[in-house]
């Protein structure tokens, strides 16, 4: 599959159209793959931060509560993200 910046998601072979990942209006700002938990983890425009089903690509989480989410990480079950505050960037782990 590829996945747009804008959510779209199309067939990598031939680029028909399979659907959308985000909702309308929000676009990935960032986003991180987990192949041993099939998650896919996306920073969207809107400042929140969600988790979807690699297979199905429903969400199964979404933050809320961040300042300014920028990027994910994910290191072995863990999953960091890096927010801008007070012009520094702070590493936090989150949960879903």
């Amino acid at each position: 599959h590829v996945i747009t910046r804008g959510g779209d998601i199309f067939l990598a072979d031939d680029m028909s159209y399979v659907g959308g990942l985000t909702e309308n209006g929000v676009a990935i700002e960032h986003m991180s793959f987990n192949q041993s938990s099939q998650t896919i983890t996306v920073v969207g425009s809107n400042g929140q931060v969600y988790q979807y089903d690699e297979s199905s690509k429903i969400q199964t989480g979404v933050i809320h509560s961040l300042n300014d989410p920028k990027f994910v990480l994910e290191a072995a079950a863990n999953i960091y993200v890096i927010t801008l505050e007070a012009a520094k960037s702070l590493l936090s782990p989150v949960s879903f």
